[in-house]
């Protein structure tokens, strides 16, 4: 029943309830014709005719509906439904509101089955509607109410004394009373929206826990995928280093000899590139994919941006973008160089990337003592992340660069780092504005010297 509320249920549970909502109609215009010979031969109401008027016409009703029903199951498309459930309930509110008038109005019991339709309106209809058939509901029975009070309409009693007794000759004198009628009244309402209100909480409370159930599940098919993707992930992974740290070395012997023929040069160095770039995509699969404890120790931010924003710079110098720094004195933090330096790296090169017409990336360390911590920051001046994918941007293999460019694993991997350190990273963007990564580390204080890296 996931859809029921918010913006309204979904047209497949519609369409489905609508047949329902006739079928149990049929049953109730079975019901009522029962009812009303039964009356009529005991002699407890004195209008027959008209009662069995508006039960036919209840009858011819429902088998217009009927056929509409089955007409829109064969459409594709078969349009907005709810106010056309709105309009049937609105139907047997007026047929029902007739029904009571003849058959002793407020004194009848069957004026119950109002409460019936609102509990049917909660359940299949938008919070609005709902509503307003509820003001529907009170206002048929309360005109019929306050027009018999006034005399405008003609009173009719049920009787149910002896036999051989006039009951026209007794009327209820309950309903000559102002107090009783008001209180009625008010009371009949309270019901009514009561009901509304009792049910449309248990059907959000229905709704809430089948999305609950449904967002676990789609949780839990998403790490059994995850998880097989990384087993596959970190058997690639090995199987390619080995064969490709021999290849990198024998790139490297080829650069170091040299040659006298430039464009042989130049294609050695793309192959070293390439080859470095394949080994970065598998180091980062291992990363993502082992649970190894960190190794902390002192460290110096400023320090550590150095060395990342040094192994950064020969992709910038290749794509035609700048990386400035601008260190603030960070301090010492407890962390696992290596790691920390591996998640920057990931969020400069994603930086660089978004700069390859000549922007700037800019690094900055920041003191953060509201939160107690130190802030590395990472802004680009790239064409930005629109809103629907900077909410997917920590998703595991999303990226937004072209096939073939991007791994989409950089991001999860750094926030999952810095989240070990104990920190948090967040991501600011918008189209045509660039975007700010930050990366808040808690500041852990050491007494040891720190660990400078080159």
């Amino acid at each position: 029943m996931t859809g029921v509320l918010g913006a309204g249920p979904e047209p497949e549970y519609l369409l489905e309830r609508m047949g329902w909502l006739v079928r149990l109609r049929w049953i109730g215009v079975g019901g009522v014709l029962l009812t009303v010979v039964c009356a009529g031969v005991l002699r407890v109401v004195d209008q027959v005719v008209p009662l069995l008027a508006v039960t036919l016409g209840l009858g011819v009703y429902n088998a217009y509906a009927w056929s509409r029903w089955r007409s829109l199951t064969q459409k594709p498309n078969p349009g907005p439904l709810a106010p056309q459930i709105f309009w049937q309930l609105v139907g047997d509110l007026v047929a029902l509101a007739f029904l009571l008038h003849w058959s002793g109005g407020a004194e009848n019991p069957f004026v119950m089955f109002f409460a019936f339709h609102m509990a049917l309106g909660a359940m299949l209809l938008p919070g609005a509607l709902s509503l307003y058939l509820g003001l529907v509901a009170a206002s048929l029975h309360g005109l019929i109410v306050l027009g018999e009070f006034a005399g405008v309409l003609r009173h009719h009693s049920l009787f149910t004394g002896p036999a051989g007794v006039d009951h026209l000759a007794h009327p209820a004198l309950l309903w000559r009373t102002p107090g009783f009628v008001l209180g009625y009244l008010i009371a009949f309402t309270l019901m009514l929206f009561g009901t509304i209100y009792f049910v449309r909480s248990l059907v959000e409370r229905h709704q809430r826990t089948e999305e609950l159930r449904r967002e676990h599940e789609r949780v839990a098919v998403s790490h059994e995928r995850l998880a097989r993707i990384g087993e596959i992930a970190a058997g690639v992974a090995h199987a390619v280093r080995n064969p490709l740290h021999g290849l990198i070395n024998s790139v490297d012997l080829l650069i170091a000899k040299g040659t006298s023929d430039p464009a042989t040069n130049e294609t050695f160095s793309l192959m070293a590139e390439a080859c470095r770039r394949i080994e970065s995509v598998t180091q980062r699969l291992l990363v993502l994919t082992r649970n190894a404890p960190l190794m902390k120790e002192p460290v110096s931010i400023d320090s550590l941006v150095q060395a990342a924003v040094k192994m950064a710079s020969p992709r910038a110098r290749g794509s035609g973008a700048q990386i400035e720094t601008k260190l603030a004195a960070g301090g010492v933090v407890e962390a696992d160089a290596d790691r920390l330096t591996e998640a920057l790296i990931n969020v400069i090169d994603n930086a660089v990337d978004a700069c390859r017409d000549g922007g700037t990336v800019t690094v900055r360390t920041l003191s953060a003592p509201d939160a107690g911590g130190v802030c590395i920051e990472v802004a680009d001046t790239g064409a930005g992340i629109t809103h629907g994918d900077l909410a997917k941007v920590f998703d595991t293999f999303f990226t937004t660069k072209p096939v073939g460019e991007g791994t989409g694993l950089g991001l999860p991997i750094a926030r999952r780092i810095v989240e070990e350190h104990g920190g948090h990273v967040a991501v600011d963007s918008a189209p045509g504005k660039g975007t700010r990564v930050r990366f808040l580390i808690p500041r852990t204080e050491a007494s040891g010297p720190s660990k400078e890296q080159a």
